[in-house]
């Protein structure tokens, strides 16, 4: 998967939490946002949020959006970023800004997309989504672990209902055109 797209991670989180007057629950934040990304993949086999998916204890989570949250991403001057629009309070994450940013890296697809996420899980606690997203006859593609263990995309790809020939199909298109996005940004800037 590319490079994380920050920026567009920070008006997708800051977008989501505008729904709930910029405070929520960082559990419910990174399930909504899990969610969010595998209907990107089921909906356009692409990803929304360029995150990488993982099984923890308490279900799947975004793996950098988890680490920004947590304080501990591994590019400092982002995380410095990072905290500069949000901050954890204890179980809550809260945009210091308290109001909309732009969302120019989102299209009006993937608003959509959002909002529609957003609507079938606004009520919803975070233990609801935890135990929602432990339910292996809709989500296989979770694991049950005590540690974190990265979620294959092609398994990711087969539970939405990707054949295995489909999903490496799209694991080779997508890792090809991760290169040759890498390639391009590094000689063009």
């Amino acid at each position: 998967m590319e490079e994380l797209n920050f920026r567009k991670l920070t008006q997708i989180v800051n977008y989501l939490l505008g729904k709930y007057r910029y405070r929520l629950n960082y559990t419910k934040l990174i399930k909504i946002l899990y969610k969010c990304e595998r209907e990107s993949w089921s909906r356009w086999d692409t990803t929304l949020t360029t995150d990488i998916p993982y099984s923890m204890r308490m279900g799947p989570v975004l793996s950098k959006l988890y680490d920004l949250i947590c304080g501990s991403y591994n590019n400092q001057a982002l995380q410095s970023e990072w905290n500069a629009y949000f901050q954890k309070d204890g179980k809550y994450i809260v945009s210091l800004t308290g109001k909309k940013l732009p969302v120019d890296e989102l299209s009006k697809s993937e608003l959509r997309l959002i909002d529609q996420i957003d609507h079938e899980n606004h009520k919803k606690t975070y233990s609801e989504l935890i135990t929602e997203l432990h339910d292996k006859s809709k989500y296989p593609e979770v694991e049950e672990t005590e540690s974190s263990v990265q979620i294959p995309f092609t398994r990711l790809l087969t539970a939405i209902g990707r054949s295995e020939a489909e999903a490496e199909k799209i694991a080779v298109d997508t890792a090809q055109i991760d290169k040759e996005n890498q390639f391009l940004k590094s000689h063009f800037g």
